[in-house]
């Protein structure tokens, strides 16, 4: 038993042997049937700076291209925007290229890939001498591919270089812009037209936050913390594949009726440069009407831009139109014809912006010096507030600043309404709602500014968890619902109490 044991696995060995064997024979067959020189030889060298013209393979276009006077001209369209150092860079490759394996006596090109190559590389020099290189498979084991020159019995394996870096398209070659390198603390202004309707932020100094928005109706103090954030994405952007360089057809690409239109202005300032600017974004662009205004008319206030040094200032607009197959967006910088490809993800954001989504959600942003007066309307009482500041020199000379403060004309604690101001002055917004109040406030607070402006805010009971707060600015026809944390409210109505007694 234990010898016809030994006999059965001796025989698994044997046929375990065999097979390994037949395996081994038929995946070397492919090249063992020809002959094998594993010294390294050079294939071609052709320098680079001597090269007049070259043609390769895309798909089932060949693109030629010939040098004149160290110009490069594709032949398929003599104002192609060649870019030489592009072409100089990837014929460099030329100069020396080496087999790792030469194999002779080359039977079936098939087997290699070579009997229709990938591609099909010719070369002429400046003393007329041509050359040729075809591309076949790639040998997966080694990385390297299989090729061939003139000799069709003579195959070599190159490395990847040539092969990796001619899979390419025609405009892989091209001299086409890059988007712009924008940093978002240059950016002056953003605007974009689209189906939601029209996006403008932009700087401008009378905003407590530094930027102000609007949809074409109505101007808004803007969240400059979310606005960076948004226009950090700027920075980010970039195109993916040049199609055209002098579009013709642009409804090919949806850019004859486009779905968003991004305009961007931004300031690059040099070093020892200052900046102090009150951004108009009606100042260029067909849409600058609609891009900002006032609280009545959409229209935008007045701007005013002064530089000292060296400044620079940019404007760009980008048209964006329907997506590609692989959902990539078609854009175009408006004045030019070049038309590219852009990701969906790096639009995301600006084709559904929307104004309520970069409010701010503060009140009344104010400060102590912008506000000349406050009335406080109370369980049917009002008291009217005015603070007054005074610097005077103490005994060393150095200047000292008091403050004093009256309630309804007579005499207050600065202190205790100073309290009271920096709490009104800090509520925020939980979110902007379009609901409206059915009872009445149980606070008013209205703040007259030095400037002759003012802000009323209103605060009405909602529910558990939320005040409504109606504001309003002098002038404007409608006030703006926001819902107000119930704690915040109730740390204002304690505040309320300091001051009225």
């Amino acid at each position: 038993m234990k010898k016809s044991r030994l006999l059965i696995w001796a025989a698994v060995l044997v046929l375990c042997t065999a097979c390994y064997v037949l395996l081994g024979k038929k995946s070397s067959s492919a090249e063992t049937t020809d002959s094998e020189e594993t010294d390294e030889e050079t294939v071609l060298a052709v320098p680079s700076d001597t090269i007049t013209g070259f043609s390769f393979v895309v798909g089932k276009n060949t693109y030629s291209f010939l040098k004149n006077d160290d110009t490069w001209n594709y032949s398929g369209d003599p104002n192609f925007p060649a870019d030489a150092d592009k072409i100089e860079n990837l014929l460099s490759a030329f100069s020396e290229v080496s087999a790792s394996r030469v194999l002779t006596d080359v039977s079936d090109l098939a087997q290699y890939g070579l009997e229709e190559p990938a591609n099909t590389i010719h070369l002429t020099d400046s003393e007329g001498g041509e050359y040729v290189l075809h591309i076949g498979n790639l040998n997966s084991s080694t990385g390297d591919y299989y090729a061939y020159t003139s000799d069709e019995k003579t195959v070599y394996t190159i490395d990847s270089t040539i092969p990796l870096d001619f899979q390419i398209g025609l405009y892989d070659l091209a001299k086409t812009e890059s988007f712009p390198s924008i940093d978002s603390t240059e950016v002056s202004l953003v605007e974009v037209t689209s189906e939601n309707g029209l996006f403008s932020a932009y700087q401008d100094a009378s905003s407590n936050t530094g930027w102000l928005l609007s949809d074409g109706s109505r101007v808004y103090e803007g969240d400059d913390s979310k606005l960076l954030s948004l226009l950090d994405e700027l920075g980010s952007i970039s195109y993916q594949s040049c199609l055209e360089y002098d579009c013709q057809n642009p409804e090919a690409y949806g850019l004859d009726h486009p779905i968003a239109r991004i305009r961007v202005r931004y300031t690059e300032v040099s070093a020892n440069t200052s900046v102090a600017s009150s951004e108009d974004p009606s100042a260029s662009g067909e849409n600058g009407d609609a891009a900002g205004g006032n609280s009545e008319d959409g229209e935008n206030p007045a701007a005013e831009e002064t530089t000292t040094g060296d400044a620079a200032g940019t404007e760009v607009v980008f048209l964006i139109g329907i997506q590609d197959e692989s959902g990539r967006y078609f854009i175009q910088r408006e004045g030019t014809g070049e038309v590219h490809t852009v990701l969906a993800s790096a639009l995301a954001d600006f084709l559904d912006v929307d104004v309520t989504s970069y409010r701010s959600l503060a009140l009344a942003p104010l400060s102590m010096e912008q506000v000349a007066s406050l009335t406080l309307t109370y369980e049917g009482k009002q008291y009217t507030f005015e603070q007054q500041e005074t610097t005077a020199q103490n005994d060393g000379g150095e200047d000292v600043t008091s403050y004093t403060c009256t309630r309804n004309g007579k005499t207050f604690d600065a202190d205790t309404y100073q309290d009271f101001f920096k709490t009104a002055r800090g509520m925020n917004a939980q979110s902007y709602t379009d609901a409206f109040p059915d009872t009445d406030a149980v606070c008013v607070i209205q703040f007259a500014q030095t400037d002759g402006s003012g802000r009323t805010v209103s605060y009405y009971p909602y529910d558990d968890n939320f005040y409504l707060a109606l504001v309003s600015d002098d002038g404007q026809d409608s006030a703006d619902a926001a819902l107000v944390n119930k704690m915040d409210v109730s740390t204002l109505l304690a505040q309320v109490q300091n001051v009225i007694k």
